[in-house]
């Protein structure tokens, strides 16, 4: 039994290390690629961008989101703002005397693509500038995505949210969030096979080419518009240093709704683009979700029905799955800190067991939604 041990804890640990030295390789190689980028343009020169953000229920975040954008040094743009909810989002929203900012009025039922396609026909600029009204730009950011599209060497620029909103950042939760996003994100290749909705630039041509938004895709749209996207020829270019805040989930249960979503997303709309090693990749991972939530008591009943040997080995299973996963989440805190640049809160490492265990939960949701239409296309 105690041989067991070693072989159950080595295998990942090693694997692990390996995969940290070809991380750190990568962060050097990001690092030795970084350029400086300064849009330090005139009005009459500044092509017209379009912001265009919908805001249902956002009464913690509008303000900010906002006002955040016209702080942009950037001198040619508007903001096209669909606004509304039981809350005081649409209250807020009107408080801005701004008049680079259009508000629109947010129905019940609209849905964030029908806003956005509302937003679209209001919008004057040649460029549209999508963000989500959880997230904070920044003129760093903002030039990095942009900067391609005005040189004429980009239609759509994107990427991915990474840093938490200010004081988040002590949140244990929040913290393997926003480590598991930088390890996502600095492995994303320059052109990428999707769209991050919450932070993108697209020359409005191209996103009129591919049909705007479409209102009758309940969830997953920004999955949906970056497919039709790829399928006209527009390919999306990925900017890892255009990262900005965002306002990461610090309640179980709306996390285990967005994960379960993106999951449930991607499995649903990537069978219409044909997408099908994506739609193999989501299912797998919610397999494994199931997986680990079920060995452990398939375990415990198998040693009570008189088989302890195949309940060691099931047990075994399950630990090398886990200790495997518990070792990756580690690496991806570690890698985050040397990304950006900053030490997390020491009690994170000691929560990543039940942060692992919620994630399993997110995995295993979607094997039960598909199953009904209104859970698919719930958000």
């Amino acid at each position: 039994m105690w041989l067991l041990i070693p072989a159950i804890v080595l295998p990942p640990l090693i694997l692990n290390l390996l995969q940290w030295r070809r991380d750190l390789l990568r962060i050097h190689e990001l690092a030795a690629s970084r350029k400086e980028i300064h849009l330090d343009l005139r009005r009459d020169e500044a092509a017209r961008v379009s912001f265009l953000v919908a805001a249902w229920n956002e009464e913690s975040t509008v303000q900010s989101s906002i006002a955040a954008i016209l702080r942009l040094s950037y001198p040619n743009l508007e903001i096209v703002l669909c606004a509304g909810g039981t809350d005081l989002t649409w209250q807020i929203a009107s408080q801005f005397g701004d008049p680079r900012l259009t508000l629109l009025a947010q129905q019940p039922g609209d849905g964030k693509q029908k806003s956005l396609q509302r937003c679209l026909e209001r919008a004057t600029g040649e460029i549209v500038y999508l963000l989500d009204v959880g997230c904070l730009i920044t003129d760093s950011a903002f030039g990095r995505i942009l900067g391609p599209i005005l040189s004429r060497n980009e239609e759509v620029v994107t990427s991915i949210p990474c840093t938490s909103f200010p004081g988040q950042i002590k949140i244990p939760f929040v913290v393997s969030q926003c480590a598991s996003r930088v390890y996502t994100s600095i492995y994303q290749p320059e052109y990428c096979s999707g769209l991050a909705g919450a932070n993108s630039a697209i020359r409005r041509q191209a996103l009129e080419q591919a049909g705007g938004f479409h209102a009758e895709v309940r969830a997953g749209g920004d999955y949906d518009l970056g497919k039709r996207l790829l399928r006209q020829g527009t390919r999306i270019r990925y900017e890892v240093e255009a990262s900005i805040p965002i306002e990461f989930h610090t309640q179980v249960g709306t996390y285990l709704r967005q994960q379960a979503r993106w999951l449930r997303n991607v499995a649903i709309h990537g069978m219409r683009f044909r997408a099908y090693r994506e739609v193999a990749a989501c299912l797998f991972t919610s397999l494994v979700g199931f997986a680990m939530l079920v060995l452990p008591c398939l375990s415990l009943a198998l040693a009570l029905l008189g088989s302890p040997v195949i309940a060691r080995i099931t047990a075994a299973m399950w630990a090398l799955g886990f200790l495997h996963a518990f070792f990756s989440r580690l690496r991806y805190l570690k890698v985050a800190a040397v990304w950006l640049g900053i030490r997390f809160p020491n009690r994170v490492v000691a929560r990543l067991p039940v942060f692992l265990l919620i994630d399993f939960l997110a995995w295993t949701i979607p094997l039960r939604q598909y199953l009904s239409r209104g859970a698919r296309e719930s958000w």
